[in-house]
């Protein structure tokens, strides 16, 4: 039963009468409580959340870090951000700790880790990884140019693949390339001993001096 009160009666806001035992409801204060009862709560529960996140253990902080990383790192430099971010020292202990976890991870078969070579990154979709992975792309597409063109030279005039040794004059008039004359537009180019593997000629011979009577004739 709610606990009997007395109450005034206003007129005009002007006290006119008592009345006794009024029933008062105290539920509506007990709902004013709930709302604040549910922010505690929500906030205990956020708190939780957040202290699930913080790394605690080696695995753990290892992941965070390199779920961080733009490039792929080693060993090295993962003691180090270990030390800088988690205060775990370098000493022997602790890395023995680190070479163990990583070679438990590397045995894993884990979207958020990964290993190359010597270096580790924090998993296929990590920015490391990508850049990684697009770098191997782009060597890749250079090797099948360079397959696809090993017998040819371009010219840089007229940017016309020519059969290498079918255009070629000699050697150039410092001994540092080729000297060649396209097929196709008729002018002189050279290749340069420095850059000779990129198979695209160049409008001036090699350039070993400073000054300008270091290049050769291109015409």
């Amino acid at each position: 039963m709610p606990p009997k009160r007395k109450a005034v009666v206003l007129e005009d806001d002007k006290p006119v009468k008592v009345v006794e035992d009024v029933e008062v409801d105290d539920d509506d204060d007990e709902e004013e409580d709930k709302p604040k009862a549910k922010k505690q709560k929500s906030k205990a529960k956020e708190g939780n959340v957040k202290s699930k996140k913080t790394p605690t253990t080696m695995k753990e902080k290892i992941l965070h870090l390199l779920a961080k990383q733009e490039k792929l790192i080693g060993l090295v430099t993962i003691k180090k951000i270990l030390k800088e971010e988690y205060d775990v020292e370098d000493n022997k202990a602790n890395n023995t700790r680190i070479t163990k976890t990583l070679k438990d991870l590397s045995e894993e078969e884990r979207d958020d880790f990964g290993k190359i070579g010597g270096s580790y990154h924090g998993g296929d979709n990590s920015v490391a990884y990508q850049e990684y992975a697009e770098k191997e792309a782009q060597k890749e597409a250079r090797r099948q140019f360079l397959e696809l063109h090993k017998d040819e030279l371009q010219c840089p005039h007229c940017e016309t693949w020519n059969d290498e040794m079918a255009c070629w004059l000699g050697e150039d008039s410092v001994a540092r390339g080729g000297k060649y004359r396209c097929k196709d537009c008729n002018k002189l180019f050279y290749t340069w001993i420095s850059d000779y593997d990129t198979r695209v000629g160049h409008k001036i011979e090699y350039r070993y001096g400073d000054g300008k009577g270091d290049y050769g004739r291109n015409s």
